[in-house]
């Protein structure tokens, strides 16, 4: 017994000055220190067009990130070790101690009673010691107020709780009611698609109290603070796509928005000299996908003195109309050529098109290219410039215009407007700083709600009148990814945050009783997420793509392509498609298994989403627009 006495002893000070020595190497020799970020920044700002800095900072920013929580994890799993190692030393104390007093011994003389006793009580103190040294070390690793220790905290920890002096209220523009917005006729459609498709199309209205409502969260709520894993929405979750525009690619990710291909037959295998139908010259940049309605191809391009609609035939590639637009505003907002000048994907009520651009202007046109209205929403306060998606509900257009660098700046709105005059309906503040991701339509118990994701909160609101349903506190960092369901979950996530599985059928803010599960592991900050059939697809910029079961979080599998990626991964057809920056495209099985059918390229840089329409794929190259198909 002594000797367990004298090993657990050895082991927690091994276990303490581990995390002393590891603390200390990452304080002292840690080259990922944020100011190595921030020059790296400060370069790219000088030279925005330099590819390999804005690699490098990417590379940086999530090396400090994941180096940070690996050292976090050791440390607290270190503190377990010591207080384990603690628990094993008293225990044989005592063990120890209970022998001696069975077994009949000589009794010792008072001065070698005083002797053991005094020795005794040093051991009880020296890992009396050992333990509180390592607790203190722990803690200090834990709780590091370095600059990499606050920039890893701010991407893992949801941020601070919106004040309580946040708008509770939506407003109307110049003081006036919202109009009524006439429905579109949207007959049901029916079949399986993530939890099931919509029984008919929804209505876009001021709503009866003129505007949205926020919802205030209760304390001590937080990404984190569920007490007990909720169970799948007791309510059916549908998508909603609205008929008419069913085998149409009208908005990003095509239909509903979920990067799923109703009813396309694409083919698996293409290269720049073989079943490419067409190509068409595009001679301003941008990296907005390409949307399909009526036989047209719409996309926009711009760069900071020029910004253009296109519209392409999509049988034969040929120009149908391009239309160049004013800008409202003097000066061209900064952005990184990540985005550009031209990041938001247009969108379609299958009677008009809509694009908006990174200072804020909205345009609606008719199919055929006759500008109807333009709107100035005003430069946003952010350092991209606008580059959500656009999305139609309804007879409404909605419009996540999020922007400031924390959620206390008050800056953030959703907007509704009127699809044929441009006009305001609704429009809610929003308690979020910015972000990039689209907002998600869904039908919750037939009725749809808007899922919306930023820093810090996963919002959703009733779509007819903006007023907020329920919110939770659980991402954090500059937002990009958008948001899927399945399983009975809506999905949301970022990296350097969680992925989360929340219920939406519940009320209020839902961070204890609507998280189904959390997990951390191989998230996407650029690529939205795909979930289909109870599986739920992630692909990283840096090329993981990992299956997860969308109903409990587990990994199914994973694999590592080595390349980058910009581009959603989308479903058709019983496959999953993914392209890569370089312009090459990876098809495989959808299912529980890895499985790779095929590898075809276009030779051409790719970034944006593609879509899928019939028996053809629609691909937005740097300099041309790809049509792949039979003949």
């Amino acid at each position: 017994m002594a000797a367990a006495s004298w090993v657990a002893i050895v082991f927690c000070a091994v276990v303490a000055i581990a995390i002393a020595v590891t603390t200390f190497n990452a304080r002292k020799y840690d080259p990922l220190a944020t100011t190595l970020l921030e020059n790296k920044l400060l370069a790219l700002n000088r030279d925005p067009k330099n590819e390999t800095l804005r690699l490098e900072a990417r590379k940086l920013d999530l090396q400090i990130r994941q180096t940070y929580f690996q050292r976090q994890a050791f440390a607290v799993n270190g503190f377990y070790l010591i207080l384990a190692g603690a628990a094993v030393f008293f225990l044989a104390n005592e063990a120890r101690k209970a022998i001696r007093r069975s077994v009949p011994l000589p009794k010792p003389s008072s001065s070698e009673f005083e002797e053991r006793t005094s020795a005794g009580a040093r051991r009880s103190v020296a890992v009396l010691g050992v333990l509180l040294g390592g607790g203190l070390i722990t803690l200090a690793a834990v709780s590091r107020h370095d600059s990499a220790a606050e920039y890893a905290k701010e991407a893992i920890k949801p941020a601070k709780k919106v004040a309580a002096s946040a708008s509770t209220e939506g407003t109307q523009p110049d003081g006036q009611g919202g109009t009524a917005l006439q429905p579109l006729a949207l007959p049901g459609i029916s079949g399986p698609i993530g939890s099931g498709l919509p029984s008919g199309g929804g209505t876009l209205n001021s709503g009866s109290t003129g505007g949205g409502t926020n919802l205030e969260p209760v304390k001590g709520g937080g990404g984190g603070a569920t007490t007990k894993a909720a169970q799948p929405s007791a309510q059916p979750i549908e998508a909603y796509v609205q008929d008419s525009l069913k085998n149409d690619w009208p908005s990003f990710r095509g239909p509903g928005g979920i990067g799923v291909a109703l009813n396309a037959k694409p083919m698996t295998d293409w290269s720049p000299t073989s079943n490419i139908l067409w190509k068409a010259k595009i001679d301003l940049p941008g990296w907005n996908s390409p949307i399909v309605v009526g036989g047209k191809v719409f996309l926009a391009g711009a760069d900071k003195s020029k910004r253009t609609v296109y519209c392409f035939n999509s049988i034969n590639g040929d120009e149908v109309w391009r239309k160049d637009v004013p800008s409202t505003t003097k000066d061209a907002p900064q952005v990184l050529d990540d985005t550009g000048y031209a990041p938001s994907t247009m969108a379609s009520d299958g009677q008009r098109v809509f694009a908006i651009f990174p200072n804020g202007d909205v345009y609606g046109f008719d199919l055929e290219g006759k500008q109807l209205w333009q709107k100035a929403l005003g430069m946003p306060s952010n350092v991209y410039g606008h580059a959500t998606s656009l999305v139609v509900y309804g007879s409404g257009l909605l419009i996540q215009f999020d922007q400031g660098t924390a959620p206390e700046d008050g800056k953030s709105k959703l907007i509704a407007l009127e699809c044929a005059t441009g006009k305001v309906a609704w429009e809610v503040k929003r308690p979020v700083a910015g972000s990039w991701s689209t907002p998600l339509v869904i039908k919750v118990g037939g009725k749809e709600q808007i899922i919306t994701t930023s820093n810090p909160l996963a919002i959703a609101y009733d779509a007819a009148s903006g007023n907020e349903l329920w919110r939770v506190e659980c991402l954090s960092g500059d937002v990009a990814p958008s948001p899927a369901f399945g399983s009975g979950f809506v999905h949301v996530a970022n990296l350097g945050s969680y992925m989360s599985a929340l219920r939406p059928d519940l009320k209020g803010d839902i961070a204890k009783t609507g998280i189904g599960w959390q997990s951390q592991d191989d998230l996407p900050d650029i690529t939205s997420l795909l979930c289909h059939h109870d599986l739920l697809y992630l692909l990283t910029t840096e090329g993981v793509l990992t299956c997860v079961d969308a109903k409990t979080g587990k990994k199914v599998w994973n694999h590592n392509y080595n390349e980058r990626f910009n581009a959603s991964p989308i479903f058709a057809d019983g496959k999953v498609y993914l392209m890569e920056i370089s312009g090459k495209a990876h098809i495989l099985e959808a299912g529980r298994a890895y499985k790779e059918i095929g590898s075809p390229s276009i030779g051409e840089e790719v970034r944006a989403t593609p879509a899928f329409v019939s028996d053809r794929v629609y691909i937005r190259g740097k300099q041309h627009l790809f049509c792949i198909g039979g003949l």
